[in-house]
């Protein structure tokens, strides 16, 4: 009764062992016959499956109620997370829901889920179809053409409102009807909204396949990025920063603009990232971000520029990432097209610096 099995969902190769070494420092390695080494390492990353006779689904978003209820969203259904196991929402399975894919948030009060007939409102912290009210033309919105055919189209809310892509449609925090923002070049027709997020000056910015929009006000200009404005991921830290994540060009931070113009830091491979297509970002505790690229974890120190790694040999679910998260309480999440695992970043030392050794001082010539 004291023994536990490790698989393919705890990180486990799905391959035959031929050797073992326990590291107290970095984990249980295991020499394997075709995958070569692998590490189950002591931090703690642990995979987790849906049961219930479901294959293991593609994840692509997580979500946390007002309550602290968790949900992976997937294109298989919505699965409450319930300690170690992943239960399936009822009904949500079956279309429109299952569809949803990264257009379910929440708020304060409830979840807005969008759809292919359109969207809707769930309130309440648990994220249940059945109770869902869909929203139309009487509040602002073309009914189910909004999302229809676009399953990039994005939708998002903060404190100051909410915002649906396939065009962009806002309403703000109070009111009740969606007002349409103009989109002078008709970029959103090839292109809808799927990134966004408020800088400190409380200016939106807005992330499509195409480019990197900023909407002041009413007024939507279309911004310029250093080596392109291929924005995937947008973020803001609790300092104030905000973060980019790049469809090709790795990780940004936004140092000032002027007008359309930003000046940004980048890292990519060539500084230790993994892949340069970052589609999440998100910030834990201790202020470090961790980084969902095409081939992996990372996990970035704004304060030193430090760059850590995890693969599947860690643990982490095999493919592209799609979402991270970090919950109320701490614990981070990942989801990707391998399934979903879960980290707690307080569990991981943080590598000393490296050591300086004085070999010589000279001052005034001597």
């Amino acid at each position: 009764g004291l023994a536990r099995r490790f698989e393919a969902a705890n990180g486990a190769p799905r391959d035959e062992i031929l050797a073992l070494l326990d590291d107290p420092r970095a984990g249980l390695f295991l020499g394997t016959l075709t995958n070569g080494l692998c590490r189950l390492p002591v931090e703690g990353l642990a995979g987790l499956s849906p049961g219930e006779g479901l294959a293991n689904p593609v994840f692509e978003r997580l979500v946390e109620g007002h309550r602290g209820n968790l949900y992976a969203i997937s294109e298989s259904g919505w699965f409450e997370l319930l300690g170690d196991r992943l239960v399936l929402v009822p009904g949500s399975e079956s279309e429109p829901w299952r569809r949803a894919g990264g257009r379910v948030v929440a708020d304060s009060s409830g979840f807005w889920v969008g759809t292919s007939a359109g969207l809707a409102r769930i309130e309440g912290a648990r994220l249940d179809p059945r109770r869902a009210l869909w929203l139309g033309r009487e509040s602002g919105l073309p009914a189910a053409e909004i999302f229809g055919g676009r399953p990039q189209a994005g939708l998002w809310s903060d404190s100051d409102g909410t915002l649906t892509g396939a065009g962009l449609y806002v309403r703000h925090f109070g009111s009740s009807v969606f007002v349409q923002v103009p989109d002078p070049s008709g970029v959103w027709r090839e292109a809808p909204p799927l990134a966004f997020a408020r800088d400190s000056a409380g200016d939106l910015w807005i992330g499509d396949f195409l480019g990197l929009r900023l909407l002041d006000g009413s007024a939507l200009a279309t911004l310029a990025l250093p080596g392109g404005s291929d924005a995937r991921a947008l973020f803001r830290d609790r300092a104030g920063v905000l973060w980019i994540g790049r469809r090709y060009g790795g990780l940004a931070r936004v140092v000032a603009r002027h007008r359309t113009q930003v000046q940004i830091d980048s890292w990519t491979t060539r500084d230790g990232l993994l892949s340069d297509a970052v589609a999440s970002i998100a910030e834990d505790r201790a202020g470090r971000l961790w980084l969902c690229t095409g081939r992996g974890l990372n996990r970035f120190d704004p304060a030193s520029g430090g760059i850590e790694a995890w693969t599947v040999a860690d643990g982490v679910p095999a493919g592209p990432l799609h979402h991270c998260y970090v919950d109320s309480a701490g614990v981070l999440w990942i989801a990707g097209r391998g399934g979903l695992a879960r980290l707690d970043p307080s569990g991981i030392a943080v590598p000393p610096a490296p050591e300086v050794r004085l070999r010589e001082v000279v001052a005034g010539g001597e």
